[in-house]
């Protein structure tokens, strides 16, 4: 986890998928902190969100990160620890949105 300044300030992962390692940039250090959305190394999690380019680099905008152990239970669903909902399809933060109000 690493926290960063400029217009993507706050809580970064870096992820690593098929020999690849992914920036995925969570939400405000200060969002992490108040709900708990906290990774370490080694943790099984799954990102779903938009790939996009930030000083010259690629950047996943997380919508939704999934932490535990996954593996496919009944129906071929995963079975899942923790599930943080972040950001909606539109790219605004969910819970942020809702406790800052």
């Amino acid at each position: 986890m690493k926290c960063r300044s400029g217009p993507l300030t706050g809580l970064h992962i870096g992820v690593k998928a098929k020999g690849n390692t992914y920036d995925v940039y969570v939400g405000p250090a200060d969002f992490a902190q108040k709900f708990g959305v906290a990774f370490a190394k080694g943790n099984e999690i799954r990102v779903l969100g938009s790939k996009m380019k930030f000083e010259d680099a690629d950047v996943i905008l997380a919508r939704e990160i999934t932490k535990g152990k996954l593996a496919r239970g009944p129906g071929g669903r995963f079975v899942e620890d923790t599930t943080f909902y972040i950001r909606d399809d539109g790219g605004a933060f969910l819970i942020w949105n809702d406790a800052t109000q």
